[in-house]
């Protein structure tokens, strides 16, 4: 199409045309213009939207990447988090089984201490018990023979008493004799009970009734300065044992007392029932779980030093000078509460008094024992007794002491010719008396050949200085069987 001219327009059609065609051009100018504003709108509608879309990609993108960051972060704090606990938690395994090691491993040392403790004080116990073994042994020996010299000085000693005038020199020379003579017999017997421990008959004994007795007869015999505060509450509990044995275990610890209380002082006896409701462990010995009576001497005096106490029970062992004792009271105590199956507690210290405790177990109850009545010596009808001793001297002073009691004796030293002697007139003998430790046959196995000859005559067997009379005065009581004169 050619570009219309200036000619055109001059005439009103021309006008008229060209107006049409100029508004053509303008409307399509126009929507040309429209449709570019349209389309720049479009574009700039696109391009942002297109830039809003990345934008959101890139922020959304940039909150993945964080959204990841994070989710990296938080699994990696998790694992180290879990690492951190396995690792807390099997250090505190580890620990656990660590302390229940050490435990253990203490509880076993705990336990071999214990056991080795216990096997020191079972050794030491054991070497204790052969050593007093031993001793007794030894001191039963020594006091048989010394109790055959003294029952042969006692014995002619008491007939020359029966036979001097009283008042005179002779006799009291013979008094100072017996007097010396009666201390070394105490002695004696004192010395037998420690080497005949465990050999005596037990049955129930009352304590309270040998308290009571015991301190009735220590009481008028108090030094000076000394009193005596006893508190009895035993009632009729009993513990077995024996009642000489209880005896002089109460003596035996008062006496000790007293002589700790040299310038005075007061001497404390408690007897009371105690029930010991776990094992507890004393100074010597222990207790078990059970009732027991607790014998209480208490004293004010000077106290005991911590090296004598371990050795306090000792034989022979006595802080005491040369002559002032024999180192047997406490010993003897000792062996007899351990033959009653007790123990003893000490308590003292140097100035301060000492306290022992005996604990006895509870054997149920017993009453009290019923006085003896004196009865008069038996006496002999010319009835014949045999006697045998390997000590001239106590069969010598046998013959004297029979002869003046009214029977007739017939004295041997050698336990074989008195066995031939019976054998040849089994009938002459009314009674036989014989002493057990005799170098050929011993009193035990003469009686048994006797016993073969004549079943039914009476023998009486002794062991150191013993009754003669009321020994044969049981012997010879009549008997269905049994001849009463010759």
């Amino acid at each position: 199409m050619s570009k219309p001219s200036i000619s055109e327009f001059s005439t009103p059609a021309a006008e008229t045309a060209h107006a049409a065609r100029l508004r053509r051009w303008v409307i399509v100018v126009g929507i040309v213009a429209i449709a570019a504003n349209a389309g720049a709108a479009a574009y700039d509608s696109w391009r942002s939207y297109r830039q809003t879309t990345q934008d959101t990609s890139r922020d959304l993108g940039t909150w993945r990447d964080e959204a990841a960051n994070v989710a990296v972060r938080t699994l990696v704090l998790s694992l180290l988090g879990a690492l951190a606990v396995a690792l807390l938690v099997r250090q505190l395994r580890r620990v656990e089984l660590t302390e229940r090691a050490l435990r253990e491993s203490q509880e076993r040392y705990a336990s071999a201490l214990r056991a080795q403790v216990e096997k020191e004080r079972v050794e030491a116990d054991l070497g204790k018990s052969q050593k007093m073994e031993a001793m007794e042994t030894l001191a039963g020996g020594i006091a048989h023979d010394f109790n055959n010299i003294l029952g042969v000085i006692l014995g002619y000693g008491e007939m020359a008493q029966k036979n001097t005038v009283e008042g005179s020199v002779v006799r009291r020379y013979v008094d100072n004799v017996m007097s010396a003579g009666a201390r070394g017999k105490s002695l004696v017997e004192r010395i037998l009970a420690f080497s005949r421990s465990g050999q005596r008959e037990r049955a129930p004994v009352n304590v309270q009734a040998i308290a009571e007795e015991t301190l009735e007869l220590l009481a008028a015999s108090l030094p000076p300065g000394v009193h005596l505060a006893k508190k009895l509450e035993a009632d009729d509990a009993a513990v077995i044992g024996d009642a000489t044995q209880l005896h002089q275990v109460l003596m035996n610890l008062c006496t000790n007392a007293l002589q700790a209380m040299p310038a005075g002082g007061v001497l404390e006896v408690h007897v009371e029932i105690v029930d010991v409701r776990e094992r507890h462990v004393l100074s010597h010995g222990e207790l078990s779980p059970r009732p027991y009576v607790r014998l209480t001497v208490r004293d004010t005096g000077t106290g005991i030093e911590p090296s004598v106490i371990d050795r306090m029970f000792d034989p022979f062992f006595t802080t005491q000078g040369v002559g002032q004792g024999a180192g047997l009271g406490l010993s003897l105590v000792h062996g007899m509460v351990a033959d009653m199956d007790g123990a003893i507690d000490v308590v003292s210290a140097a100035g301060q008094g000492t306290t022992f405790a005996v604990w006895l177990p509870v054997a149920g109850s017993a009453a009290r024992p019923a006085h003896e009545v004196a009865r008069d010596v038996p006496r002999g009808s010319g009835e014949v007794i045999m006697v045998i001793d390997d000590e001239p001297a106590l069969v010598a002073l046998a013959e004297e002491m029979l002869a003046e009691l009214g029977y007739e004796p017939a004295g041997f030293r050698s336990s074989t010719d008195a066995l031939e002697s019976f054998r040849a007139e089994p009938e002459r003998f009314d009674a036989v008396l014989t002493d057990e430790m005799m170098p050929e046959l011993s009193g035990t196995a003469l009686a048994a050949e006797i016993r073969r000859l004549r079943p039914d005559i009476p023998i009486v067997l002794m062991s150191g200085y013993s009754d003669i009379a009321e020994s044969l005065g049981r012997a010879l009581r009549p008997r269905p069987s049994q001849r009463t004169s010759h």
